[in-house]
């Protein structure tokens, strides 16, 4: 199990350390705590959290509210700790929010269940936006490269193929990074090919 950032948003001190104490028993690791909806949203736009449990009864907002507002300014998983009847509301309007209740009182299987699939998601979504950066990056890459490969083919007589292997040579023969060859290209539309 990978323990990640976990902010614990609760009203009461004396709960809340009750709280932490459970979870960090658990195997997870609450790395900051509010007493607060406003701390808390403070607290999550200064720094990216996994998961946030909270309360649905804070001071200054319900824990819905809180945890719909910081949702729609960072990726997060919220834990929401509510009534039945406060659960049934929020489920109606839960959009597309990643917010998950736990009716009270809140059982330490369920709550163990709930952080590790939580925690489960946010591994797997991590990965995917890591593999999805990576492809992006592959994707600019060719976008430049076949731009440089088009501005080589019209204005030196040249076919796709004699273009790329021009720019993979020169690449070889100086240290410069294909991608970065097709950019000088392209600013310069063809006229530094030969410089390198």
């Amino acid at each position: 199990m990978v323990s990640g950032e976990i902010l614990l948003v609760m009203r009461n001190g004396n709960i809340c350390s009750q709280v932490e104490k459970l979870i960090n028993s658990l195997g997870h690791r609450i790395t900051a705590v509010c007493h607060s909806a406003g701390n808390a949203i403070r607290t999550a736009s200064a720094r990216k959290f996994d998961i946030i449990l909270c309360s649905s009864n804070l001071p200054d907002m319900t824990g819905f509210d809180m945890a719909v507002e910081i949702s729609q300014q960072s990726d997060v998983s919220v834990i929401l700790i509510t009534s039945l009847e406060e659960k049934i509301y929020v489920e109606k309007n839960l959009d597309s929010y990643d917010i998950t209740c736990l009716v009270k009182p809140v059982s330490k299987v369920i709550l163990q269940h709930s952080l590790d699939i939580a925690m489960s998601y946010r591994q797997r979504l991590y990965g995917v936006t890591k593999q999805r950066d990576r492809l992006q990056r592959t994707l600019d890459k060719r976008a430049v490269v076949a731009k440089a490969k088009g501005i080589l083919m019209q204005l030196q007589n040249m076919n796709e193929h004699e273009a790329y292997k021009a720019l993979q040579k020169i690449s070889t023969d100086t240290g410069i990074p294909v991608k970065e060859l097709a950019k000088t290209v392209i600013e310069t539309n063809g006229k530094e090919f030969y410089t390198y």
